[in-house]
């Protein structure tokens, strides 16, 4: 009778749980596929207050957004070309690195959020979105504390979601690194061999 224990979901740490079932490719596989939608809407988190960033880091949003979807696009054809483990381990380098950014801008939104309501009303990101609000919706009936309270609201769930999902590339990044390692140890020579082959193929043609 088949027996399922709770050691057993969490003892491969190259899968994600959900994924505990699968074989590692293919649990790697649907994970970065689900990691992909996610890294999509960190950048969007990135940008949640666009109306009140400068255009610098809207285009390095933009920049580093495109940049990791390249990346996992480079990662999934080294999942299908086989010993080619620069492929694979370039991800690891760039999601690190698009990370690293999410943080920054993580904790610039989150520090304007938390202290939003000790800024004088210039400054009061509140204040200046129920503005927007007003300004786009002139003919609106809601009362301004009211729409202010909603903007509040929006922007909590928001910086929770944003947290979420920053923990699940995190957890992903390191299930990633363990994934490389095993393949490492599978044909690690074999790539080794392969690439410096090649490597001093095209050194010899050039002389």
């Amino acid at each position: 009778m088949f027996s399922l224990k709770v050691s057993d979901i969490f003892k491969d740490n190259a899968k994600c749980v959900p994924f505990f079932f699968l074989s590692h490719d293919i649990s790697q596989l649907f994970s970065t596929i689900i990691i992909i939608g996610i890294t999509v809407a960190t950048y969007f988190f990135n940008i949640m207050l666009h109306d009140e960033m400068s255009n610098f880091v809207l285009d390095a949003s933009r920049i580093f957004g495109i940049c990791i979807l390249i990346s996992y696009t480079i990662f999934l054809f080294g999942m299908a070309w086989k010993k080619k483990l620069f492929l694979l381990s370039q991800l690891t380098i760039t999601l690190a690195i698009y990370i690293f950014f999410c943080f920054a801008c993580f904790s610039c939104i989150f520090v304007t959020l938390l202290f939003g309501e000790a800024y004088r009303k210039s400054y009061n990101i509140y204040h200046i979105y129920t503005n927007y609000y007003f300004d786009d919706h002139p003919d609106s009936n809601l009362e301004y504390e009211e729409v202010k309270s909603k903007i509040k609201t929006k922007f909590i769930v928001e910086t929770i979601f944003y947290i979420l999902s920053l923990l699940i590339m995190i957890y992903y990044y390191k299930v990633t690194s363990a994934y490389i390692e095993i393949k490492k140890a599978s044909y690690g020579e074999d790539y080794d061999t392969s690439f410096i082959s090649s490597s001093k193929y095209s050194s010899s043609t050039n002389i």
